[in-house]
């Protein structure tokens, strides 16, 4: 009989939640311990309702976290048109606030958003971009550049999570561990060494980028990593399952 396979997923409590459902198996055994944690910044609101009623303006949400801690205060949500997600995580969840004809970029990166015909070859844009702390300033440096009108929100911030330094301490046996960004595994690293408990290190990482699969070689994780290819529900959990090797019997 196949074995319970231990998943530690380290992702920020809400989206580790919906990670927890996604991945969803008889044979996965996950473990929410947030490495980070999300804390919304709320000390603008007045602007950005302010901002927002200005028709004609391009909205781009760098995040899911940018998605839900900007639209916790803004008024009027109905104003919101030309919308671009980056990444399909960050489009659910507009469309879980009800916005349709969302813009996506091929890639989930900044040069691709540059390449979307709504910005690409146009001139005098006003542009809104909503992320969190931290995050480099290079879209929106490169739209100012074009000459275009740009307002940037960092609407919420990341901090580790201390909170599961005790959770990690009576951690044991994992097999893999769910680590999705670069800020992540830098907070899970931090918080391994704070908890000593070392032997973490030994699992299996699975990840969405080769980037942070050499960051964590270099931080001296187990060189074993799966790197997701496709960020569709069903692909990423049939991909899970071939690299640990668990199949129905």
């Amino acid at each position: 009989m196949n074995k319970i396979i231990q998943i530690l997923n380290t992702r920020a409590l809400r989206q580790a939640k919906i990670t927890e459902k996604e991945l969803s198996h008889p044979h996965f055994n996950i473990i929410n311990c947030p490495a980070i944690e999300i804390i919304a910044k709320v000390n603008f609101q007045q602007d950005i309702n302010r901002i927002i009623s200005k028709p004609g303006n391009i909205y781009i949400f760098i995040s899911a976290n940018a998605v839900w801690n900007s639209l916790e205060i803004i008024k009027n949500k109905n104003s919101l048109r030309n919308i671009i997600a980056v990444g399909n995580a960050t489009k659910a969840a507009l469309e879980s606030y009800g916005y349709n004809n969302i813009l996506t970029p091929k890639t989930a990166e900044s040069a691709a958003i540059l390449e979307l015909p709504i910005i690409k070859d146009k001139e005098l844009l006003d542009i809104v971009i909503f992320s969190g702390e931290p995050y480099k300033d290079y879209l929106e440096n490169k739209l100012l550049e074009k000459k275009h009108n740009v307002v940037s929100y960092k609407v919420y911030e990341r901090k580790i999570c201390l909170n599961s330094v005790q959770q990690l301490n009576r951690t044991n046996n994992i097999d893999n561990i769910i680590v999705f960004s670069r800020e992540t595994l830098l907070a899970l690293n931090k918080l391994i060494s704070i908890s000593g408990n070392f032997s973490l290190k030994k699992a299996c990482l699975i990840t969405i980028d080769d980037d942070i699969r050499k960051l964590a070689i270099k931080l001296g994780f187990n060189h074993n990593i799966c790197v997701l290819s496709d960020e569709s529900t069903n692909t990423r959990r049939e991909q899970i399952l071939d690299f640990t090797k668990v199949r129905d019997i």
